[in-house]
């Protein structure tokens, strides 16, 4: 079988994805054999919209809005047109990056509208691989022209049942059939979810901010036969809306293959949707619910992931405010530790934790490598352990690499000799300290702890509950002192002191 050699174009794409703005920039001055393929490169990803912006031969209002009447000639934007094409990647500062066209206008329009509407009739980006279109009425630009056949990343916002021509999503369906993933957001009319399933290629969905628009009976048939179509497809994240019931879920699907599962509903829903899944191939499992729940309902929960798949799970997300019904926390996470192979853990439900329970967590789970424990909803109090909870955890778990927790010790009463040397490769450590801990004497602990810590996060206990930390920490110079006793600990190895 015979191979065909890359051109020289292929080459210097190759050659220039490792490059700097800088360095792309002076190769597109250079010859015309750099140009092209460094200005593919160069506008391949774009933060923001500006650069584009600039090479039109209009004005923009402050708020990056334009009048109705403006028009332009094809052939004033010859030099976007020449750039534009090149772009696949328009970054936002937020996830709904959208301008208005004009203050009267019923649409909420995003850059790329503005660009239909200036040139109807041209896709000025043909590459563009994600798009986010917010709908809110009535539109004079046709959609064939702003969904590009590469689009691989969508999301929608409010689609609005009464606007004339199809929906966003139908047209996606026709020019974007290669979409991978798809984000809807806001209320949505219940007669457009069918075409969800019509993308053969979707990996991911993302739910959680849907809306339907319809009456019950209509909703749950819906999902119902979404999730029964999703079952014949291999998902790799999969995120459940809000709205959906007990009754939405089919009993009868047993074979839905997805990697990661994320969800913001009550554990009944989170069980039934469980029996749904492929028995061990779910990897990463995420809840959250500010919901008081009773914790005997959520050990009811964690068991159903335990039984369905404790023996794939490497990633377990827990964020829950729980009701106190006689259970203790670590009572309600009793499933979850029996599942061993567990490397990335954030346990955000702990008011307390004693040195046993976190030392009953490290030797449950042996091959962490990412471990928080906190409390997200905290108030009061804030999850807080004993320094002798943070040694055991390190004994247990050598591979650690990246901790984030709170400890409760003063350590001004701590003797160093009768802490032992660990010598433990943690990489990146996150601590809630009291207000009055003694930086040096943290640095101690810590360089005798972790002798290759690379990056330390301190936050006052106090003011982390009261108020937003500072944009400069308190505890800086820890990290500073540490990285000293690195040195000089690196010095004495080489031989250069003696």
């Amino acid at each position: 079988m015979t191979y065909r050699a890359p051109d020289m174009q292929e080459i210097l794409s190759l050659i220039f994805e490792a490059a700097d703005q800088a360095v792309l920039a002076r190769a597109a001055q250079c010859c015309k054999a750099f140009s092209n393929p460094a200005l593919d490169v160069l506008w391949r990803d774009l933060p923001t919209p500006e650069p584009l912006r600039k090479l039109l031969p209009v004005r923009f209002d402050r708020h990056g809005g334009l009048p109705n009447d403006v028009f332009v000639r094809d052939d004033q934007c010859v030099r976007f047109t020449e750039y534009a094409r090149r772009v696949q990647y328009i970054r936002t500062t937020s996830n709904l990056y959208l301008l208005r066209l004009s203050r009267g206008s019923p649409w909420n329009f995003s850059f790329i509208f503005q660009i239909a509407h200036l040139l109807p009739g041209h896709m000025s980006f043909p590459k563009l691989r994600n798009l986010t279109l917010e709908e809110h009425g009535r539109c004079d630009v046709s959609l064939n022209i702003i969904i590009p056949p590469t689009l691989r990343d969508l999301t929608l916002i409010r689609l609005n049942p009464m606007a004339p021509g199809r929906s966003p999503l139908q047209v996606a369906v026709c020019q974007a059939p290669l979409l991978q993933s798809l984000t809807i957001a806001g209320e949505m009319p219940w007669i457009y979810v069918p075409y969800i399933a019509r993308f053969k290629y979707l990996t991911a969905i993302f739910l959680q901010d849907m809306r339907l628009d319809g009456n019950p009976e209509d909703v749950n048939r819906v999902y119902h036969d979404l999730i029964r179509d999703l079952s014949h497809r291999r998902l790799a994240i999969l995120v459940l809306p809000l709205d959906l019931t007990y009754d939405a879920i089919p009993r009868d699907v047993t074979s839905l293959h997805l990697k990661e599962l994320r969800t913001s509903n009550i554990p009944s829903i989170i069980r039934a949707f469980l029996d749904v899944l492929a028995p061990g191939k779910l990897a990463t499992f995420r809840c959250r619910d500010p919901s008081l729940v009773a914790r005997n309902e959520w050990r009811t929960c964690f068991d159903s992931v335990r039984q369905r798949c404790g023996s794939s799970l490497r990633t377990l997300n827990v964020k829950i405010q729980t009701a106190d019904d006689g259970l203790s926390a670590m009572e309600t996470i009793q499933p979850l530790l029996e599942i061993h192979g567990l490397e990335h853990v954030t346990l955000l439900m702990f008011p307390t934790a004693s040195s046993d329970e976190v030392k009953a967590m490290a030797s449950a789970w042996p091959y962490l490598t990412s471990f928080r424990l906190g409390n997200e909803w905290g108030h009061e109090g804030r999850t807080s352990c004993p320094l002798q909870g943070l040694v055991d955890l390190c004994y247990s778990c050598p591979r650690l690499i990246t901790l984030v927790m709170r400890i409760s010790d003063d350590l001004s009463d701590m003797d160093l000799d009768s802490l032992p040397a660990l010598s433990h490769g943690l990489q990146s450590l996150t601590l809630h300290v009291p207000d009055d801990t003694n930086h040096v004497l943290l640095a101690r602990v810590l360089d005798k702890l972790f002798p290759s810590l690379q990056t330390l996060t301190v936050h006052p206990g106090e003011q982390q509950l009261r108020q937003a930390p500072p944009a400069v920490s308190a505890f800086e110079d820890v990290l500073q002192m540490l990285k000293a006793f690195q040195a000089i600990r690196d010095e004495c190895r080489s031989g250069i002191l003696r």
